[in-house]
């Protein structure tokens, strides 16, 4: 199976999915950053199996960070976070869907973020599979409000 990464709306409740390119959002807010699995061949949501990790990575996040001649210097950060079901199923309902993910960012995380693309790895057991959303996430600066 090859893995798709389909980023939802902030909004993104378990009967209202709306599926967008990137997730857009003011520096220094904090949102949960969703999104689907979909398996790549079929166009389907995956389901993983029980007990699976969902571990996700914001690469070279491009801070503006001042210089003290008050020129934006370009830094990279990482952000590694375990991502939580958004709608497990309960034991009492089939209310839930698997295939849908979040990560919390904090006001720390997004405070001088600009953009960044979402690495998903999906551990299944002994299977390993990894997918990207690219450009999941775009922030504007307070100022551009």
């Amino acid at each position: 199976m090859r893995l798709k990464i389909q980023m939802l709306d902030r909004d993104t409740e378990i009967d209202n999915v709306v599926p967008v390119t990137s997730v857009e959002a003011i520096q220094g807010e904090t949102l949960n950053l969703y999104f689907q699995l979909v398996d790549a061949d079929t166009g389907e949501r995956y389901i993983p199996a029980w007990g699976a990790v969902v571990q996700c990575q914001l690469p070279r996040l491009i801070f503006r960070t001042p210089t003290i001649n008050g020129a934006c210097q370009p830094n990279d950060y990482t952000i590694n976070r375990q991502a939580q079901m958004a709608f497990p199923y309960v034991a009492s309902s089939s209310y839930g869907d698997a295939s849908i993910w979040y990560i919390p960012l904090v006001q720390a995380d997004t405070v001088n973020m600009t953009t960044s693309n979402l690495i998903v790895t999906l551990t299944e057991g002994a299977s390993i599979t990894m997918g990207v959303a690219r450009n999941a996430v775009r922030m504007r600066g307070a100022q551009q409000v």
